[in-house]
């Protein structure tokens, strides 16, 4: 739904004012509805639930904002906002930092499966300038799953199939984690007028 990808873009700036909040629902609903971000002017219900009147609109918000003032709601929610931005800068960090371990653990996945298939079933094997110890494996997988294809280390016999669907999984699961990345970037890591110095 449209809306909801517009709920994933920064939201409009301000103070948390009955302006800001119509230019937040302007945002949010401008592809839904053709009075997005105006007051309704319109009488609507859904179900048996008939909505707030529109001659009486302006006022009700009037006295909503004024009643969060009073009890000063809306001053906290400005510091959670902020607060919010520093964790998903933090998210994001975290997130590249998963993303590289998964990595990690799907190239240790597939040296499991050259060593299993060398040392255990005896398909294929691998040739190169020296023996094969166990980092080897690793090290072939994560060449092979970058497609890096350094070429010291290659496989033989049958082992050459698993090898060449190696860098095909990895190219798609590093795009998907690139497409990832700019997108919570996106998300979390927007730059505010007061972060410009």
């Amino acid at each position: 739904m449209i809306s909801a990808q517009r709920a994933d873009e920064p939201l409009p700036n301000g103070r948390l004012s009955i302006q800001h909040y119509r230019a937040i629902h302007r945002h949010l609903f401008r592809d839904v509805y053709r009075w997005a971000g105006r007051y309704r002017v319109s009488r609507i219900s859904k179900g048996n639930n008939t909505f707030c009147y529109p001659e009486h609109i302006p006022r009700e918000m009037r006295k909503l904002f004024r009643g969060l003032a009073t009890q000063q709601f809306l001053r906290h929610l400005s510091r959670g906002l902020a607060a919010a931005r520093t964790r998903g800068r933090r998210n994001v960090l975290i997130a590249i930092l998963a993303i590289f371990l998964i990595h990690v653990v799907e190239i240790g996945l597939y040296a499991l499966v050259y060593w299993f298939a060398d040392r255990i079933f005896g398909i294929g094997g691998f040739a190169g300038a020296r023996e094969l110890g166990s980092f080897d494996y690793f090290y072939f997988s994560a060449e092979t799953f970058t497609t890096l294809g350094l070429g010291d280390i290659y496989p033989i016999g049958p082992l050459r199939l698993i090898a060449s669907i190696e860098p095909i999984n990895g190219l798609l699961l590093l795009g998907w984690s690139t497409s990832f990345t700019f997108y919570e970037m996106q998300r979390y890591w927007s730059v505010s007028p007061t972060d410009k110095r």
